[in-house]
Formats: C-alpha cells, structure tokens, sequence
C-alpha cells in the first residue's frame, strides 16, 4: 500500500478552499476601497459587508466543497482498502472473502457526522475571521487609517484563514478516508498497520515511530510522547484506532494536519 494515498483528494480539497478564500479576500478589499472612496464606511457597514461576504463564501461555498469531498475521501478510503483486503497476503487456508463495495447506512452516518465536524470547524473559523478583521478595521478606522493600510488589513486577515482553511482540509480528508478504511479492515481483516507519510520531514516523530506498526484490528495504535520543533513541551502520548481518531481522547497535536493511513493486514509480520 502506498504511503499516502489520500494525498489527491487532499490537495484538491484544499486547492478548494483556498480558492473560495482568496474570492472572499478580493471581494472584501474591494468592498472596503470602494466604501472609503465613497467615504461611506463606518462600522454598521463593515460588519454588514463581512457578514454577507463570509455568509456567502466561507458558509456555503465551503460547506458545499467539504461535503463534496468528505464524501470523495470516504468512498476512496472504502474501495482503496477492499482492494488491498482482495489483494493482502493471507495464510493458508484463509477462506475467500466476499467483500462489499456498496456503502452501507452505517457508511452515510459516518460520513455526515465527518462533515458535520468539518462545518464545525468552519463556523469558527468564520467567527474568528469576522471578529478580528472588525477589530483590526475598527482600530485603524479610529487611527485614521487610509484606503491602503486598511485593505492591508483585510488582505492579511483572510490570508491568517488559509492556513487553517488547509488544516480543516488535511483533518477532514484523513479522518474520512481512515474511518472507511478502519471500518472495511475491522470486518474483513484481524490485523491492521500504520503507514506514516514517510517522504519529507513534516511527519511528526512519533507517527514515524508507529510505522510498520501491526496491531490487533480492534486494539489501539499507541503514539508516543514527542517533542515538536522549537517547542519547549512535548505532546502527551495518546490512543488513536486509526490515523485521525480522536474518540480515545488524544491530544490534538497528534491528530490536526495528520497524512498517515491504515492499512489491513493477515498476519503480524510487515
């Protein structure tokens, strides 16, 4: 199985929200030159402005594209994983398996309520953005601020929303493509391995060190404590079922941006 095998899917839903960000980020620059020029910005209109933008651009238009590729990411990690379950070595006399494509109820809850998070982190995403480019604009406007201080503002502001716009994609896809993957390998396989992303060095330590790790299909993968970069305190060891779980409680920083995969497996050895 490859490394990643969620990394299109990834990338295009992040190519997507990015590109709804930057539409809402020039619509809002342009808002706001125009009003100045007009001299009729104040802060009524401003909030008005960024509430209709971001109603338009970062609700729907994201909701439609993280339910599109929720849901993508889902049917690939299910018809990925039953052909390498089709396709996995297995002892002798392991009897054939007959394994379904279709997705089941279970499957169409599982992928509403991936979605549903992903809104979540959305809406706050959203809130986040209103309040501080209204604060940030409401503070210069009061400084005297002209045309083109106060559309730096607004540019850098939606541009802060990328990276976690990029985040929410990564998160999502993963926790998507895994829960299908974990769900097909716990009804046709006894074992299941963690595959880190191991071709740059964004991995983070300890899910290099769960590499290659086979585990029974109903256990948990343990991570180990690490230390990030530059960081003066290590993230807490944790419990995960699969690369992007997070019912066992684990810290965040082993789960957010995550890129690793779960794969079936027959026997122990790798």
């Amino acid at each position: 199985m490859r490394q990643d095998p969620s990394r299109q899917i990834r990338a295009a839903f992040a190519r997507d929200l990015e590109g709804i960000l930057r539409t809402a980020r020039g619509q809002a620059v342009q808002q706001v030159r125009d009003a100045l020029r007009k001299g009729t910005l104040d802060v009524d209109a401003l909030n008005r402005m960024v509430a209709q933008l971001n109603d338009h651009y970062i609700k729907s238009k994201f909701e439609e594209a993280v339910t599109r590729h929720t849901k993508h990411a889902y049917q690939f990690g299910a018809s990925w994983t039953v052909a390498h379950v089709d396709a996995a070595p297995k002892p002798p006399g392991t009897p054939a398996l007959a394994i379904s494509l279709n997705l089941s109820t279970a499957d169409e809850r599982a992928i509403s309520n991936i979605t549903t998070l992903a809104h979540h982190d959305l809406k706050d995403l959203n809130a986040t953005l209103s309040k501080n480019l209204m604060r940030d604009l409401a503070k210069a406007d009061k400084q005297g601020a002209g045309i083109v201080k106060m559309a730096e503002i607004v540019h850098e502001r939606y541009g802060v929303s990328l990276g976690r716009a990029r985040g929410i994609a990564r998160t999502t896809t993963t926790l998507a493509y895994n829960s299908a993957a974990h769900d097909r390998i716990t009804e046709y396989a006894p074992f299941k391995e963690w595959i880190a992303t191991m071709t740059d060095d964004r991995t983070r330590g300890s899910h290099r060190d769960v590499h290659h790790v086979i585990v029974e299909v109903d256990a948990p993968f343990h991570l180990p404590a690490y230390t990030p970069a530059g960081a003066k305190k290590a993230v807490p060891a944790g419990d995960v079922m699969f690369p992007g779980d997070d019912s066992l409680g684990a810290d965040l920083a082993q789960i957010l941006n995550c890129r690793c995969s779960v794969g079936p497996r027959f026997t122990r050895r790798a």
